[in-house]
């Protein structure tokens, strides 16, 4: 009874053949495969992932906690291959922002976007399961204003606190920044792309990235777009309560920003400006 296609953070073209929720677990299969042909085939053949992939089948079939610190690790370095990937594609923001599909080919696959919304769609399967064994905040007791943010901060998205809530805001601002730069014809490889630091942000560094996207966005005037300056109030309004020291670590803090950014694109969308 797991439905896909009542999450805001699914994806919106869905490989039902090869991402299914069902007895053989085909979600999985993506769930750690590195992008990038011949050079991620060592990677992907790699003993550990076969052994990670066992587990997690047999603490969904038993009913057991996820192996936390391995699958987290083992996701980020999945997200690290994605963001390299990207970064050698000749447009870097498409993979950033867009799930891959072709309506003219109707062929699906997986950029850093697409796979983000997948592992969005798992995580929740796994709380279903209560398999996350999460002891960090639970509590959030930040709401948006935002007409257009609400259906984002419903039940599985993980958006459990604040901090995450902030998180994940400022990646849609940062999506939006990519967007933008992306039309100018700005390189985003060697300029906003910088700013993630090959995903080693804490949450003590996200004041000043937003600090740094906030400068950008009003560089290009692009404020003057209703929902961007009503998201920018919603993040400012939380930012003022949270203070400059948020405390999240560096695997939240980089899921939840890739998250927010593999939204950018639908959020801010040509009806909405």
């Amino acid at each position: 009874d797991f439905r896909v296609d009542v999450l805001a953070v699914a994806p919106e073209h869905w490989d039902e053949e090869g991402f299914r929720f069902n007895l053989n677990l085909s979600f999985l299969k993506p769930l750690f495969k590195r992008p990038g042909g011949k050079k991620a085939k060592n990677a992907n053949s790699a003993a550990r992932l076969f052994r990670l992939k066992q587990g997690l089948a047999e603490a969904i079939y038993h009913g057991r906690p996820l192996p936390g610190k391995r699958f987290w690790d083992e996701l980020m370095e999945t997200a690290a291959w994605y963001v390299r990937d990207a970064l050698d594609s000749d447009s870097p923001d498409f993979s950033l922002l867009h799930e891959g599909y072709s309506e003219k080919k109707d062929t699906l696959w997986l950029t850093l976007a697409g796979w983000v919304r997948h592992l969005a769609v798992c995580l929740h399967y796994f709380r279903k399961l209560n398999l996350m064994n999460e002891k960090e905040m639970t509590v959030r007791t930040f709401e948006p204003t935002c007409e257009k943010l609400k259906p984002l901060f419903e039940e599985g998205t993980g958006l459990n606190s604040d901090e995450k809530a902030f998180a994940f805001m400022l990646g849609l601002l940062f999506g939006r920044l990519v967007a933008i730069q992306a039309a100018r014809g700005v390189n985003v490889s060697s300029n906003s792309l910088t700013w993630l630091k090959r995903l080693t942000l804490e949450g003590k560094d996200l004041p000043e990235l937003f600090i740094r996207v906030r400068e950008k966005l009003l560089a290009y005037d692009a404020e003057k777009a209703e929902l961007l300056r009503e998201v920018i109030a919603d993040i400012s309004r939380l930012g003022l309560s949270l203070g400059d020291e948020i405390d999240l670590e560096q695997t939240q803090t980089c899921y939840f920003l890739l998250l927010g950014q593999a939204m950018a694109a639908q959020t801010f969308n040509k009806k909405t400006q």
